[in-house]
C-alpha cells in the first residue's frame, strides 16, 4: 500500500491538493496522513474514503469538516481530533456502556427492545407492542446515536465482541456526536454513516469498515405507479443508475425467507430455478411490512435544493422530494393537498409484488426453470461471495446463498400526479388565483426543477417527472 500525506500532488488525480468548497476523493489502496497545515479551509464539499485504504491523523487538534462523507475504509485518529458534518455541540453527554444511555432510542433497528415484539402468525406480520428501546448495543447489531446526544466510548466500555461480530451499522444523527475519550480502542462496523460529528479525545482510535456481507442488485426498474414490469423480456437494465440512494435496515425481511424462497440447479455453464410459494408470499409480505413503515436514510442528505432532508419511510420521502421541488426545501409539505395520498399511492404500487414477480417470472414450485433476474442476482454473489459455492455439484439442488446482513438493492421510477390546494386570495381587492397558475408561473423561470415538472393546461394538473431511486435494504 503507497503512502502519501495529504497535501503531496502525487496523491489526487488531478494534481492539485484538494481547497475549500472542493471534494476530498481520496484514491484506492493508498494510506494518507494528515496534519494540521493539510487543512486549507473550514469546509471541504465531499469526503470519500475507499474500501482498501486508510486515512490517518498524523497531528493533535486536526478538525476536518464535510459536507457529507463516505467512509468505506480505516480511519485512524490522534488526540483531539475531529470528523464533522453539521459542526453541531450535542445536548446530551452519556456513556456508551451504560443502559440508560440509550433510554428514549425510538428507532426500531436499535438491538434491545423493551418489550418484545409479538408475531401475527396468520398473517406473517411483526408488529411493535412498544417503541422504546433501552441497554447498550449488542455486536452484531446496528448502532444508532440517540438524537442531540453525546456519546463517550471510554476506558471502560467494551468493544472486544464487534471483532469477532461487527456492527452492522453505526449511524451519527445530526446534532448527535460520538467521542472516543480514551486510547487504542478500535470499533468493527460494516457500515457508517455520519450526519453529525465523530471526536476523539485519545490518541491511536480506530473505525475499522469491515466489508459488508453481500450487496444484490435487482436489474430491473420497479414503479411507483404501479405499472407492469415484464421481467421475461430482452429489456433488462444491464447498467443500472439513480438519481439518488437509500439505505433502509428491514426488521421483517429476512435472508432465510429469501433464500428458501428460490433454488437452483447447475448444468455446466446452464442454470435453472425453482421457487416455494410459502416464502414467495412471506417474503411479499415482509417486504410490505418494511417498505410501509421502516425509516429509510437519504445518502447524499440533499434533493434539488441544498436543505437538508429527514429520515422517513419510503413514502414520506417521496413528499419531500415534491415539496423540495416545489418549494425548494423538503419540509415545506403544507401545500401539497394529497400527501397522504400520495404516501399511501406509494404503499400501494405494490413494490414487493413487483419484486418477487421478476425474481419468479417464469418458474414453477416442482420444475426447473430459467428466470435471468434470478440467475443475475446468483452470479452477483458468486462473483463477490465465491466462499458460499464451495463443493457445489452439477445437477444437485440448493437454495440460494443468502445471509443475515446481505443487501438488497432495488431501482424504483418515482412519479406521480399532483392534487394542489384550492385558489388562493392574497388580499381584499386581488382577485383569487390557482395554485396551479402561480406553479406554472413560477417554474417558467426556474430552470433547476422545471424539468422535473410536467404542467397539463387542460386538466390544470402538475405531474412529477420520473426520478430513479436505488434503495439498498440490508435484510434481517
Amino acid at each position: 500500500m503507497k503512502e502519501y500525506f495529504f497535501n503531496d500532488v502525487a496523491l489526487w488525480e488531478s494534481g492539485k491538493v484538494p481547497m475549500g468548497g472542493g471534494d476530498i476523493i481520496i484514491r484506492d489502496k493508498v494510506k494518507v496522513y494528515i496534519n494540521k497545515t493539510s487543512i486549507k479551509s473550514n469546509r471541504y464539499k465531499k469526503l470519500l474514503l475507499p474500501v482498501n485504504s486508510e486515512l490517518i491523523f498524523n497531528d493533535t487538534d486536526i478538525v476536518l469538516h464535510v459536507e457529507e462523507m463516505e467512509i468505506l475504509g480505516k480511519v485512524k485518529t490522534n488526540e483531539r481530533c475531529v470528523i464533522t458534518v453539521d459542526g453541531v455541540r450535542s445536548s446530551y453527554v452519556k456513556l456508551w456502556h451504560k443502559d440508560k444511555s440509550w433510554f428514549g432510542c425510538h428507532n426500531p433497528n436499535h438491538s434491545n427492545r423493551k418489550l418484545s415484539a409479538g408475531i401475527d402468525k396468520e398473517h406473517f406480520i411483526r408488529h411493535e407492542i412498544e417503541d422504546e428501546f433501552n441497554g447498550v448495543p449488542k455486536p452484531g447489531n446496528p448502532v444508532w446515536i440517540p438524537p442531540s446526544t453525546s456519546i463517550i466510548i471510554s476506558n471502560d466500555t467494551d468493544l472486544s465482541g464487534s471483532l469477532y461480530k461487527p456492527y452492522k451499522m453505526l449511524y451519527i444523527p445530526e446534532g448527535s456526536e460520538l467521542i472516543f475519550d480514551c486510547d487504542n480502542k478500535i470499533l468493527f462496523v460494516e457500515r457508517i454513516i455520519i450526519r453529525g460529528t465523530w471526536r476523539t479525545i485519545g490518541k491511536d482510535n480506530l473505525i475499522w469498515i469491515v466489508p459488508g456481507r453481500m450487496n444484490m442488485e435487482v436489474p430491473i426498474y420497479l414503479d411507483s405507479e404501479k405499472k407492469v414490469i415484464d421481467a421475461t423480456s430482452d429489456d433488462v437494465v444491464n447498467m443500472l443508475d439513480a438519481s439518488y440512494n437509500f439505505s433502509m435496515q428491514a426488521q421483517a425481511t429476512m435472508a432465510k425467507d429469501l433464500r428458501r424462497m428460490l433454488r437452483f440447479q447447475r448444468d455446466g455453464d446452464k442454470v435453472k430455478f425453482v421457487y416455494n410459494d410459502l416464502y414467495k408470499r412471506l417474503v411479499e409480505v415482509s417486504l410490505l411490512n418494511d417498505i410501509t413503515n421502516q425509516v429509510i436514510y437519504h445518502n447524499e442528505q440533499y434533493f434539488v435544493s441544498r436543505n437538508k432532508t429527514a429520515p422517513a419511510t419510503l413514502g414520506e420521502k417521496f413528499v419531500q422530494y415534491i415539496a423540495d421541488i416545489l418549494f425548494g426545501d423538503p419540509m415545506l409539505q403544507s401545500v401539497i393537498k394529497n400527501d397522504s395520498d400520495i404516501i399511501t399511492d406509494v404503499i400501494n404500487s405494490n413494490l414487493h409484488l413487483q419484486i418477487t414477480s421478476v425474481l419468479t417470472a417464469g418458474l414453477k414450485e416442482n420444475y426447473l426453470g430459467k428466470n435471468k433476474i434470478a440467475e443475475s442476482i446468483l452470479e452477483q454473489i458468486k462473483k463477490d461471495k465465491p466462499d458460499r459455492f464451495v463443493e457445489e455439484k452439477d445437477g444437485e439442488i440448493y437454495f440460494l446463498p443468502t445471509i443475515t446482513g446481505d443487501d438488497v438493492s432495488i431501482f424504483v421510477k418515482m412519479a406521480c400526479l399532483l392534487e394542489l390546494e384550492d385558489d388562493i386570495h392574497l388580499h381584499n381587492n386581488v382577485p383569487k388565483f390557482t395554485m396551479y397558475d402561480l406553479l406554472k408561473t413560477t417554474y417558467r423561470k426556474a430552470a433547476e426543477t422545471s424539468s422535473l415538472i410536467i404542467f397539463d393546461d387542460e386538466k390544470k394538473t402538475v405531474r412529477i417527472r420520473p426520478s430513479i431511486w436505488r434503495i439498498v435494504i440490508n435484510l434481517a
